[in-house]
């Protein structure tokens, strides 16, 4: 029941996952680890770094790793409030992180901490770079922050965070300090209508697509963002 820990460690081509769990394979499914944590370790040319599949996951910290052309998304995740930091995301055949929010149930009256990508990097990779969504009803959804990320060159959208119209939202959500360019698609892509948004000093250049996509509300905070060359809508 204790979290999995892995430190440097190096995995080079592993046909799947070189880390996975899946929830519905356990022969004891009362049995599972509570989260995950990984640092300083190295994944190379494997099918993805990490698959994480659970209905009631634990925190995943990533700090300080680095992931290289992985034939699918470096990381393919079920989360609740997790941690990315320093994480270095290059050449994988899908998207760099590919996650799915799991909220917490509304009537829990429970409420999701927060989900975090801090300064890491998110380079040719040939789908999204960073995709986080959220396809249930009604649950409460963490506090989103992604700060100083450095997200260029991928086969899709830059940065996009989908979510359920009937989601119950983290307030303060934070996208501050990132250079997002050359995507494919769009290049900042939230879908937030109720999170108190901050969206602040990024910077979004030469995508395919719009440069800045945000469903928001009154109550966002949208400053000194920069948006040039883009080849649809600037914001």
């Amino acid at each position: 029941q204790e979290e999995l820990w892995v430190a440097a460690c190096k995995f080079e081509d592993i046909a799947e996952s070189a880390i996975s769990f899946n929830h519905d394979q356990l022969d004891d499914p009362d049995c599972w680890p509570l989260g995950l944590r990984v640092n300083d370790s190295r994944f190379e040319r494997c099918g993805r770094a990490i698959s994480w599949r659970t209905a009631s996951p634990g925190p995943i910290r990533m700090q300080n790793d680095t992931i290289l052309a992985c034939r699918g998304s470096g990381v393919e995740a079920d989360v609740r409030t997790s941690a990315f930091e320093a994480v270095h995301v290059v050449g994988c055949g899908r998207m760099g992180f590919d996650l799915n929010v799991i909220g917490e149930p509304y009537y829990t009256g429970l409420c999701c901490r927060e989900l975090s990508i801090v300064g890491s990097e998110f380079r040719a990779n040939s789908a999204a770079g960073i995709s986080i969504r959220h396809q249930g009803a009604r649950d409460n959804f963490p506090i989103v922050r992604a700060e100083d990320n450095l997200v260029v060159g991928n086969g899709g959208d830059g940065i996009r965070v989908e979510t359920s119209s009937q989601a119950a939202f983290g307030r303060g959500w934070i996208i501050r300090g990132n250079v997002v360019g050359r995507s494919v698609d769009r290049g900042l892509v939230i879908d937030a209508p109720s999170a108190a948004l901050v969206l602040r000093n990024n910077t979004v250049f030469v995508n395919g697509s719009a440069g800045i996509v945000v469903r928001g509300n009154a109550q966002d905070s949208i400053d000194h963002n920069v948006s040039y060359g883009n080849g649809g809508t600037g914001f």
